[in-house]
């Protein structure tokens, strides 16, 4: 039997190689490392240590060898854009949104258990404020979201005997019931609803006769604040974009993880208050988790970035940033009383953060006016109706589509 063995060339070749390889991997002299790092222990990296700037001898006094102050516990990498840092967390984590005004939305819906392919009652939407987490439902509503018939969407929001309550400016409306927005849906496709909006002060100043509920025309002899359309992103998701006056919108659906984290946050709230005392931390659960989350966001397309010093520059690709300025949440202790998780176009409750029209205006901005603010009111309100109408208008499409097929 004969073995196989390497021959002498081989054997010859792999030592060659094997002894080149060492020699390249053997350090020079001058090129060996710091005393402190010639154990066999790895360096020990403090906090962000290892991402600083490349150094070769430091003093006790904390001097880098080019002269520069360091601190071996921070990082030297270019610092974030403050600005989108901002708005990214700003967007993307609820607890973020902090809201100035609150709103309750009573509205039941289309439930499950419905007429298939039936149409709602054309019964008025009420928007009642709310104080201290109650809602004043002893009080008048502040506004009404009115309808002319059943076989029609077409919608008037006016003012209620609280609106003067709602805007801080009680006793001055002569009339409690005061169109300032009407949406008016039109039939076929790619016809989106039209939304005009009018100012309270302009009608109180005209004097004009009590207007006709839920009406689709404009009041007589009142031009119109701002008119514009609401027409949907993509027919792959329900986002709906608005561009008004008082900037660019977008409504959409917030994701699982956004939800979670809201949850979690109404959650804490209601076992530090009075019904931790009350409820089990599974009933507390089961009753602030949130089964719906809708997001109003304005979105401003800017360019360049921000430096180290905090000032804006131009350069970088221009980049949308968002803004949280209105959400609409709705669980098992916020919507709507009579309606469930599985009610299609039921209200909840609607908080705003109204800071841009209230604010001071900072240098070189427009300052807002009192105008601006009232009818960034009834825009979030009017579009926040719309899309629990268009969720009714997609619960009868699915309907009437198992009905047929």
């Amino acid at each position: 039997m004969t073995f196989l063995t390497p021959s002498s060339a081989s054997d010859e070749k792999h030592h060659r190689f094997s002894i080149f390889n060492r020699l390249r991997s053997k350090p020079n002299d001058e090129e060996l490392p710091d005393a402190s790092l010639a154990n066999d222990d790895p360096p020990k990296y403090t906090s962000g240590k290892h991402l600083e700037k490349k150094h070769t001898h430091s003093s006790s006094e904390g001097e880098g060898s080019d002269g520069d102050a360091f601190d071996e516990g921070v990082s030297t990498l270019p610092a974030y854009d403050t600005l989108s840092v901002a708005d990214n967390a700003s967007s993307s984590s609820p607890t973020a949104f902090c809201p100035t005004l609150q709103l309750q939305l009573d509205c039941l819906g289309k439930s499950s258990n419905s007429a298939f392919g039936a149409t709602v009652r054309p019964d008025p939407t009420c928007i009642y404020l709310v104080q201290d987490n109650n809602v004043l439902y002893e009080e008048q509503p502040a506004l009404l979201s009115l309808r002319e018939k059943r076989s029609s969407n077409s919608c008037t929001l006016v003012t209620g005997a609280s609106y003067g309550d709602l805007i801080g400016r009680r006793g001055r409306l002569a009339n409690d019931q005061i169109t300032i927005g009407t949406t008016v849906y039109r039939v076929g496709p790619y016809r989106p609803p039209r939304v005009a909006l009018f100012t309270v002060d302009q009608q109180v100043h005209q004097q004009l006769p009590e207007l006709v509920a839920a009406s689709d025309k404009e009041p007589a002899g009142t031009p119109a604040w701002d008119k514009y359309e609401i027409i949907g992103k993509s027919i792959f998701n329900r986002v709906q974009t608005i561009r008004t006056r008082l900037g660019y919108f977008e409504w959409r659906y917030a994701t699982r993880a956004e939800r979670k984290a809201l949850s979690q946050e109404l959650i804490e709230a209601a076992s530090r208050s009075g019904d931790g005392a009350l409820l089990t931390p599974k009933e507390i659960a089961k009753r602030h988790s949130v089964n719906n989350l809708m997001v109003l966001e304005r979105v401003t397309e800017v360019c360049g970035s921000m430096d180290h010093g905090g000032q804006s520059n131009s350069v970088g690709k221009p980049r949308e940033v968002r803004r949280p300025v209105a959400r609409l949440i709705r669980s098992k202790a916020l919507r709507t009383p009579g309606s469930s998780s599985y009610s299609a176009g039921n209200g909840g409750r609607l908080q705003m953060n109204l800071s841009e029209w209230t604010s001071p205006a900072a240098d070189g901005d427009k300052k807002p006016t009192e105008a601006d603010s009232e009818m960034a009111i009834a825009l979030i309100v009017s579009s926040c109706i719309m899309m629990l109408k268009r969720e009714v208008d997609r619960r009868r499409d699915q309907e009437v589509a198992a009905i047929t097929s």
